[in-house]
């Protein structure tokens, strides 16, 4: 009976610990935290290599990470998408299910293919890397997103990409592991066991040097003065046809306002402000926006009429220039229950789950918008600026400056705006060029091409937010390769399982 006691007990406190350290790691995607990426995974290791039930309880442990990570999406889909609460609950739940799946996948390559022989387990963050990378994913973040103001750590990525600052992060925390088992088993610890430590100082090292030569280069860098309307008006009252002159007799003011006072080389409005009002023409424009002001890049929805009489809808971007011709960008990835339902004809009954009465069209127009003589801006709409290829490709088309524009406002307060800015400014870390971010009610942002933030709105407040930013034409290492350093990882871990299968030497345990 004793012993039954102590072993209730005992599990008792593994399964809290469990927990408690799986809330660890999901703080750790949180930038204020981002010193938990570097120990907090040692509770994984752990269970890779004594627990029986592995599977069950890294799932477990991932699951719980993720719903710290992303518990805003309730806000998203309940009091923005007005869904029934059984499934604005349900959503995000399966949502972080199925991401935590990544966890036992990754635990069971590493302990069928890798814990045979001691020297292979530094193959560990290979496989998560590949794991991570091949992982089909709704929104395109990693586990060292937080690492956003670890200044000289992140810089590497103009290098490496993301998978860089993973492989790093791993190999640290597997290298802590080891020297902690080492410690525990009263094995003796020798100089080679710090190895790990090695890495993530030559990423330190790299860093700084790299930001000493791009402070030199902003000095002689040409720059852009851009005033940035941040008109605090919700998706809510966007799609509200009462609020509609409103909103843009609101707009007007404010960038009536920011002209008079900065004199901006151009002026930016955040997404879809034209909300169910573009027809395409010109003259549509001339009843709403002054035509005394600097180039303006506005975010609207464009409705046109095909030939064959079909509706058309786009969520698109336009310059609009004095005297010349609408440019015109329309956003080429959609969002899945935001911009279009999947799968409507084959399954209509998911009509009934959203408030989406139709799906957009995605776009293929180029994404490059020439302003004045020495700007040469690459546009993105919403969610576009979390890829990395996709922000890379839209770079390579030859510009020196990116702009986003964005509406956060479906997220509430909490991670999601916050988190959406972190990743626009990730891409211009590996991209080198300097980024605006316009939202129309927070977190309207503008970094320089070393991904510190030159000024910043607030969150659910009217603002003028005008910045001078300096424009970069090299291109970055990341910008020619990209994600070699995934495709590395892969084929690494592919020939070795591979190498094991042939051998038969994969472990029982």
């Amino acid at each position: 009976m004793q012993t039954d006691r102590k072993s209730i007990l005992k599990n008792f406190i593994y399964y809290f610990s469990l927990l408690f350290f799986s809330v660890l790691w999901g703080l750790g995607q949180y930038p204020v935290f981002f010193y938990i990426r570097f120990f907090g995974l040692l509770p994984f290791l752990y269970i890779i290599y004594y627990r029986k039930n592995y599977i069950v309880e890294t799932l477990l442990f991932g699951c719980i990470a993720y719903i710290i990570n992303f518990y805003w999406l309730y806000i998203t889909f309940r009091e923005s998408g007005k869904m029934p609460v059984f499934f604005a609950v349900m959503i995000p739940v399966l949502l972080c299910l199925y991401y935590s799946f990544q966890y036992p996948v990754i635990a069971f390559i590493t302990r069928r293919f890798v814990l045979f022989n001691k020297k292979f387990i530094y193959l560990f963050p290979f496989i998560f890397v590949t794991v991570d990378f091949l992982f089909p994913k709704l929104f395109r973040h990693s586990i060292a997103d937080s690492q956003i103001n670890f200044f000289y750590f992140i810089q590497l990525i103009d290098i490496t990409g993301m998978s860089g600052l993973i492989l790093i992060i791993m190999f640290f925390n597997l290298g802590l592991f080891l020297l902690l088992n080492k410690f525990r088993l009263k094995e003796t610890i020798k100089i080679v066991d710090f190895i790990f430590i090695l890495p993530f100082l030559i990423s330190i090292l790299y860093g700084a040097v790299r930001i000493n030569e791009l402070e030199v280069k902003k000095k002689s860098a040409d720059t852009v003065f851009a005033a940035m309307i941040q008109g605090n008006i919700s998706g809510k009252q966007k799609l509200d046809g009462k609020y509609f002159e409103r909103n843009i007799k609101n707009y007007n003011t404010l960038t009536a306002e920011a002209v008079k006072k900065y004199s901006p080389d151009f002026l930016i409005w955040p997404e879809s402000v034209f909300n169910r009002a573009y027809d395409g023409s010109g003259e549509s424009l001339k009843r709403f926006i002054l035509d005394e002001y600097p180039p303006l890049l506005v975010g609207i929805t464009l409705w046109k009429r095909e030939r064959n009489d079909s509706l058309k809808i786009t969520n698109s971007c336009i310059l609009v220039e004095k005297q010349k011709d609408i440019a015109r960008y329309d956003k080429q990835r959609l969002l899945v229950f935001g911009e279009y339902i999947p799968f409507e004809r084959t399954l209509p009954f998911l009509r009934y789950i959203t408030p989406l009465h139709y799906s957009l069209t995605p776009g293929k127009t180029s994404s490059i918008f020439k302003i004045n003589n020495k700007i040469r801006a690459s546009l993105s709409i919403c969610f576009e600026d979390i890829f990395p290829d996709d922000i890379r490709a839209k770079v390579n088309e030859g510009s020196n400056l990116m702009i986003n524009i964005t509406n956060d406002s479906w997220y509430g307060s909490g991670m999601g705006p916050l988190h959406h800015s972190v990743l626009a400014r990730l891409r211009a870390i590996e991209n080198r060029r300097s980024f605006y971010r316009c939202t129309p009610t927070g977190v309207t942002t503008a970094s320089d091409f070393t991904g510190k933030i030159i000024a910043s709105g607030g969150m659910w407040r009217e603002e003028i937010i005008a910045v001078k930013l300096p424009l970069f034409d090299e291109r970055s290492v990341y910008s020619y390769i990209g994600e070699i350093f995934s495709y590395l990882s892969i084929a690494a871990v592919l020939f070795f399982i591979l190498f094991c299968v042939f051998k038969k030497i994969i472990w029982k345990k």
